[in-house]
Parts: C-alpha cells; structure tokens; sequence
C-alpha cells in the first residue's frame, strides 16, 4: 500500500514538472491525475478533456475517460465513467458505471450500479435502486425503481415500480402510479386515479 501511494505521488510530481502552466485554472487540459482533491495535477476548477484518473478526483467540468474510486465533476459530464462513486452537479451525457451514480441535474445515457439516482433521465438505469426525482424516459431494471414527480415513459422492470404519471409497461411485484397510460403485469397493480378497481391482482391497465 505505501509502495503504491508512493508511486502515485511520483507520477503525479514527474508529471508536473514535465507540463508547463500547471495552474492555469479556466483552460482545458487533456489529463488529469489526482489522489485526493487537493493533491491533483490540476485544480479542481479546471475543465478536463481527455483522461481523468484519480483515487479521489474533483473538476468543474469532465468530457471524455473518468477512472478512479471518487469522482467529482462540479458542473456538466460527457463521456465515460468507470468508479465506486460517481457524483455529478450538472447534466451527464454518456456512461456512468459505478457502484453509486448520483446525479443532481439531467441525465441523457445510461447509469450502471447499485444505486442510482438523476434529476430527470432519459435513456437506461440498471440497479438494485433506480431513482429520478423528475421525468424519466427510457428502461429501468432494478429491485426498486423510483420516479417520484413528473412523467415516466418506457419500460420499468423491478420487484417495485413507483411512479406519479405511467406511460408505457409496468412489470414487477408491485406496481403502483398515480396516473397510467398502459399496462401493469404484477402480484399487486394500483392505479389510484382509475374510477373502477384500482388495485388488481396480476394485471391492471388504464388507457
């Protein structure tokens, strides 16, 4: 382990010798290498287009390759990212795979991890916890799948689906919307805003 963290800390002093300007804070640069926040290449109010490889890494904005444990990105990311933790504060376009994906704006792509959670998403989100606290559109597959306000669009294949507005297919062991255009396959269906039966076992559609 101390082998290890040394060697990184090498690469990180090699590598600021070797690149001019280092501390240019409002340009892009193609890498960024960081052990923690502050022991990194490059300020954390540096854009980063190209690679970021980090132990515990934080940039303003990310397009590109992002490897590490905890990765940061203050505002937008494109691109790909490969982690334990992966949080976002601006929208995300691309893959994040991580055991946890927390995303506090829009997401267009796909989330890949135990948990993960978008302000609005469209595209895919595979997990044990699916969560979006606005509009989703697209596949979710989890244990439990979570849209709580707006409208949701698609397919949600979880052992729990909830949503506010269903617009699509519902499949698990309990599903429930408040509004539904569509189907629902489980052992408990709730529609709380149909007229006649809203709770039925094993299917319930309103259209």
């Amino acid at each position: 382990m101390k082998l290890a963290t040394c060697c990184a800390l090498a690469l990180v002093l090699i590598a600021g010798l070797l690149l001019p300007g280092l501390a240019k804070a409002e340009g892009s640069r193609p890498i960024q290498l960081s052990l923690v926040p502050s022991i990194q290449l490059f300020p954390q109010d540096t854009s980063i287009q190209g690679i970021r490889l980090a132990i515990a890494g934080s940039n303003v904005k990310v397009s590109g390759l992002d490897v590490g444990i905890a990765l940061i990105t203050k505002g937008p990311f494109s691109g790909v990212s490969i982690g334990i933790a992966n949080v976002v504060d601006g929208d995300v376009t691309g893959l994040q795979w991580s055991a946890v994906n927390y995303t506090r704006a829009n997401v267009q792509g796909m989330q890949w991890g135990w948990y993960n959670r978008a302000s609005s998403m469209t595209g895919v989100q595979w997990g044990l916890v699916n969560q979006d606290e606005a509009d989703f559109n697209g596949w979710q597959w989890g244990a439990a799948n979570l849209v709580q306000k707006g409208h949701s669009e698609g397919f949600l294949l979880g052992f729990v689906n909830v949503t506010e507005d269903m617009n699509g297919f519902q499949l698990g062991l309990v599903n429930m919307t408040n509004h539904m255009h569509g189907l629902q396959i489980g052992l408990v269906n709730v529609i709380k805003s149909k007229e006649n039966l809203p709770i039925l076992p094993i299917v319930n559609w309103m259209f």
